[in-house]
């Protein structure tokens, strides 16, 4: 099993509605992308969102920009932040 953390960066003022929608998508990622956990954390620190994700392993995490769920969530998202960064961690 691996997890994703991934660090989305948000354009000002647009925290509240990236993580509405960004909650739908993780609910979508265990709905129909064989994800087992996701979860969005707001960064008390910064204006960043993370999205921790847990996958059975890293090919299926890495296959999700393929499904159609990733072409939903993506056109919604992709105007309220300025980019992101991502890292994977297997549990040792």
């Amino acid at each position: 099993m691996i997890t994703r953390i991934i660090t989305n960066h948000i354009k000002p003022g647009k925290k509240p509605e990236y993580i509405s929608v960004s909650r739908d998508f993780c609910a979508a990622l265990v709905a129909r992308c064989g994800c087992l956990e996701a979860k969005v954390f707001s960064d008390l620190d910064s204006g960043d969102v993370l999205n921790i994700e847990r996958w059975p392993d890293r090919e299926t995490a890495e296959k999700v920009t393929a499904t159609e769920v990733f072409a939903e969530f993506v056109p919604r998202l992709a105007p309220l932040f300025d980019g992101n960064d991502e890292v994977y961690l297997e549990e040792v």
